[in-house]
């Protein structure tokens, strides 16, 4: 349609003003690219012109022929076409509206006249749908990527590399009310195919971007985009499980394991209420410390900034008696003392005295003669001894009462820790906790345990240091 729209206006122009109506045309309905491929004058005959071909993705292209003097036969071979122009005599235009991207070259054939002058232009043109893809609402310092490219008339996105590095981008950011100055010029890369970049926005706002792409067929334009940036406060919270009591000692709060922010900003912290009336509270580079001084509640209230927005954050200190903080302890101490107070009272019998008690209805029968076969070199003999158990008005006696007479020896035995118990059947309990060596008859007694006595049994006392050694008989006697 514009070729012949061109026809109409050169009937009545010189041909070579052609090219300048083309150029309006072209300006307001496409984007185009004019190539000259030929400014000459040539001899008669045939001329084969090749051009070679460079750019993608084109719609149609033209090729046009301006000369003083009468066109001869022309034949554009492309690929496996050849087409024939249309000849108007002056000029010719022959129209490639199949274009393949594997073919790489054209060959315009045609006649030439002697000193025939000769203009040949490529005319080439491309429809595809500009786009830029970007988000127009974000937060602050959050990358914010944008995509250009074009998409064919099918909707289909052109990814080539190469097609998009022949371009030049021209991206500029502004914040609202900066349009004149304050622009920014973001760097842009091709990858994946298409045109990338990337912007972050450190302060939340309006900001407004413009974008352009030129390369050789056109200068593409974008309406401004307008982008929201808004700012996230920040948000946390300390436990309110703590609790304090005047013995608790201080507790420190690293306040940036609580609070975050979602924007990635610097969180500052400071306080704006505080009455230390139950505990002393401060916040030093980002640490809050609260010391418990009494009991009481208290409203903590500190401010907490982003750089933009700041909140205010109220943490309540309960500082709780310390009866009432520690009544498991004072309740186990209590039970402790009870337990004690208790053992004193309920204090166990030793076993002496509980064999003692459970024989009580028992008397002593026999006699017992007491030898020393041992004693000490230079000493006085001690003469053959005979205690008449019978008499004795107790149920249980130590052989030390029994031998207070001689002390020395007594002692050396031990004897005030071997006692004898009155048990039925005029037997005798022995049971001792000295340190002497004691047998009856062949028969080792140990320590605290009861052994029974009866007559004719032979009990021997033998001193640690084996200075003494005595032998006790227990014998029946008719009373």
């Amino acid at each position: 349609m514009q070729v012949r729209q061109a026809d109409r206006i050169i009937q009545w122009k010189k041909p070579e003003t052609l090219i300048e109506v083309l150029y309006g045309i072209f300006n307001s309905n496409m984007a185009y690219k004019i190539q000259e491929i030929t400014n000459g004058v040539y001899a008669a005959g045939s001329q084969s012109i090749r051009i070679k071909l460079d750019d993608s993705y084109l719609d149609e292209m033209d090729v046009l022929m301006i000369s003083p003097q009468q066109i001869g036969d022309t034949t554009v071979i492309y690929g496996d076409q050849q087409i024939k122009p249309v000849n108007l005599f002056h000029y010719s235009v022959a129209k490639i509206s199949d274009v393949s991207k594997d073919i790489r070259e054209l060959i315009v054939q045609t006649g030439t006249v002697e000193n025939q002058g000769l203009k040949i232009y490529l005319i080439s043109y491309r429809d595809l749908i500009p786009i830029l893809e970007l988000d127009t609402s974000t937060g602050r310092n959050k990358p914010l990527p944008f995509k250009i490219y074009f998409k064919d008339e099918a909707g289909t996105v052109i990814s080539d590399e190469n097609f998009y590095k022949g371009f030049t981008p021209k991206i500029e950011l502004y914040a609202d009310g900066q349009s004149e100055g304050g622009r920014n010029s973001l760097s842009t890369v091709v990858k994946d195919g298409v045109i990338t970049g990337e912007a972050t926005l450190t302060k939340s706002g309006t900001y407004y971007i413009e974008s352009r792409l030129d390369d050789a067929m056109e200068s593409c334009i974008f309406d401004t985009v307008r982008v929201s940036v808004v700012n996230t406060p920040p948000a946390g919270a300390l436990p309110d499980q703590i609790k304090y009591n005047p013995l608790s000692g201080e507790k420190k709060f690293i306040l940036n394991d609580y609070f975050t922010d979602s924007d990635g900003d610097t969180l500052t912290y400071t306080l704006e209420q505080n009455s230390d009336s139950a505990a002393k509270v401060s916040i030093e580079e980002g640490v809050l410390h609260v010391k418990p001084v009494k009991s009481g509640l208290q409203n903590v209230i500190f401010k907490i900034s982003d750089g933009e927005t700041a909140i205010s954050y109220t943490y309540l200190v309960a500082v709780m008696p310390v009866w009432q903080a520690y009544w498991w302890a004072i309740l186990i101490a209590v039970l402790i003392l009870g337990g004690i107070i208790w053992r004193i009272f309920h204090k166990p019998k030793p076993e002496l005295e509980v064999i003692t008690e459970k024989k009580a209805q028992n008397r002593f029968q026999g006699k017992m003669d007491a030898y020393f076969i041992g004693q000490p070199e230079g000493d006085e003999e001690i003469p053959p001894l005979t205690f008449p158990m019978y008499k004795i008005k107790d149920n249980r006696v130590s052989l030390g009462d029994l031998m207070k007479e001689y002390p020395e020896a007594s002692a050396n035995l031990g004897l005030d820790n071997i006692f004898l118990i009155a048990d039925e059947d005029r037997r005798m309990i022995l049971y001792h906790s000295s340190n002497s060596s004691i047998m009856i008859g062949s028969s080792i007694v140990c320590k605290k345990i009861q052994y029974s006595v009866s007559f004719g049994d032979i009990i021997s006392v033998t001193a640690p240091d084996r200075i003494y050694d005595l032998e006790i008989h227990y014998i029946s006697m008719i009373q």
